[in-house]
């Protein structure tokens, strides 16, 4: 079976995959129509649409089940179903399944996830680095939403556990707002990281800060299981598993501001603490905001 390398945003070789899995790649949007593409053991460098092209089942003229190409990918020009090329721009027509694109996202996403989590599951601080250079920005920042959602579900959890009866919103629109309490955390420490990134000159994207924001959160997540199980009456063991969460969330947010957005250690020690702090005061505004909308409708 031929396998193949893609060349990412900085033009290094990821591989090798089979055909598969490129495809599955390219449904989630990691791979597009001009990524440049080399068969293993080849010699010319090719763009994923040419070789998409051959693979798919009846050339280019095929058209599976509810695909259509509504508009150019790269000019976003309507066109009509069975043009090969843009009639505007010349790029190479791609039939979108968006069923299975979000499928596919989904499906890559956790998998990169629990492959990340076992790289650092057991050494949280020394493997982070590592689990996001095998990952990549791209990767890594739906990696960073799955660890995100992780936590808030324990979240979610832990809030149905301890909220009285009579104060439970009821249906499907208070599901979603005990779900959006549950992402504060998420959102307020993103938040706060972006802005240190960005105040140190840090290097990277979103998917830098997605990526620590959620990986530090997962501990969090871990005290929440722990205290919707065990109840509040077991508070002392709840308190104990915070200590540790609080202290590698410390060291966490540490590894992610020097090694993975290489911001000096000497400004990481000044960006923690105000990390923390400028988190805590966002989801403050946020929670108070959010209960009082919450409350006031039961």
């Amino acid at each position: 079976m031929s396998t193949y390398y893609y060349a990412d945003a900085t033009n290094q070789a990821i591989g090798p995959y089979p055909l598969s899995e490129l495809q599955a790649l390219a449904r989630a949007g990691m791979i597009t129509p001009t990524t440049h593409v080399i068969e293993n053991g080849g010699s010319t460098w090719r763009v994923w649409a040419d070789i998409e092209t051959e693979h798919r089942p009846g050339g280019t003229e095929a058209v599976a089940g509810n695909q259509a190409a509504l508009y150019c990918q790269k000019c976003g020009k309507g066109l009509p179903i069975g043009l090969k090329t843009c009639s505007n721009c010349g790029a190479p027509v791609v039939f979108v399944d968006y069923a299975a694109l979000a499928a596919d996202k989904i499906k890559s996403a956790s998998t990169d996830a629990l492959h990340a989590f076992k790289l650092f599951a057991l050494n949280p601080v020394g493997g982070l680095s590592g689990a996001f250079e095998s990952l990549g920005p791209a990767r890594a920042l739906g990696v960073g939403i799955v660890f995100g959602l992780a936590s808030a579900l324990c979240g979610l959890f832990l809030m149905y556990n301890i909220l009285p009866t009579w104060s439970k919103p009821e249906g499907i629109a208070g599901f979603l707002k005990i779900l959006a309490l549950s992402l504060v955390p998420f959102i307020s420490l993103f938040a706060a990281h972006f802005i240190a990134r960005m105040a140190f000159k840090g290097k990277g994207a979103a998917g830098h800060d997605v990526f620590v924001t959620g990986a530090c959160l997962l501990p969090w997540g871990v005290v929440a299981l722990l205290a919707g199980i065990l109840g509040l009456a077991n508070i002392e063991v709840i308190i104990a598993a915070a200590v540790f969460a609080v202290c590698l969330t410390i060291l966490m947010l540490h590894v992610g501001l020097t090694r993975i957005c290489h911001i000096s250690e000497r400004a990481a020690t000044l960006a923690i603490p105000l990390i923390l702090l400028a988190s805590g005061w966002l989801s403050k505004i946020i929670y108070t905001t959010m209960l009082k909308d919450l409350l006031g409708n039961l």
